[in-house]
C-alpha cells in the first residue's frame, strides 16, 4: 500500500478508535531519511499517544487488583504476571523506533507527553503506584 493509502488507513483506524492499527499504518509511513507531515505526525502522535494510554489505564486497574488481593496469593500472582505483561507491553511500546521518531514534536506539547514519557521511563513499581 502506498504512502497515501496508509495515512487514509490511519484515519479510518482513528475513526474506529483502533489505535494499535493506527500506530502500525504510521509506523509503515516512516521512511528512513524522510520528513512526516504536519498530517502524519499528528496521526503517529495521536496513535501512540492512545496506545500507551490504553497501557497506562490497564496498568493502574491491574496494580489496584493487585494490591486489593493481598493474602489472596493465586488471585495476587495472576494479577501480578499481568501487570508485568502490561509493563512489558508498555516498554515495547515506548522502546518502538516510530514513537521517538521526532523527540522536539512530541515534547513540544509537554502538559500531554511528560507524563506518558515518564511512564515510559520509570520502571520502579512502587514509585509507579505513589505517582498514579
Amino acid at each position: 500500500m502506498d504512502k497515501n493509502g496508509l495515512v487514509q488507513k490511519a484515519k479510518l483506524a482513528e475513526e474506529a478508535e483502533r489505535y494499535d492499527d493506527m500506530a502500525a499504518c504510521m509506523k509503515s509511513v516512516i521512511e528512513p531519511g524522510a520528513e512526516l507531515s504536519n498530517e502524519e505526525r499528528n496521526l503517529l502522535s495521536v496513535a501512540y499517544k492512545n496506545v500507551v494510554g490504553a497501557h497506562r489505564s490497564s496498568w493502574r486497574v491491574v496494580s489496584s487488583i493487585e494490591q486489593k488481593t493481598e493474602g489472596a496469593e493465586k488471585k495476587q500472582r495472576m494479577a501480578r504476571e499481568h501487570r508485568e505483561k502490561i509493563e512489558t507491553e508498555l516498554r515495547d511500546v515506548c522502546n518502538d523506533p516510530a514513537f521517538n521518531f521526532d523527540p522536539l514534536f512530541y515534547l513540544s506539547d509537554a502538559q500531554d507527553y511528560l507524563p506518558l514519557l515518564a511512564f515510559c521511563l520509570v520502571t520502579n513499581h512502587s514509585y509507579l503506584v505513589a505517582m498514579y
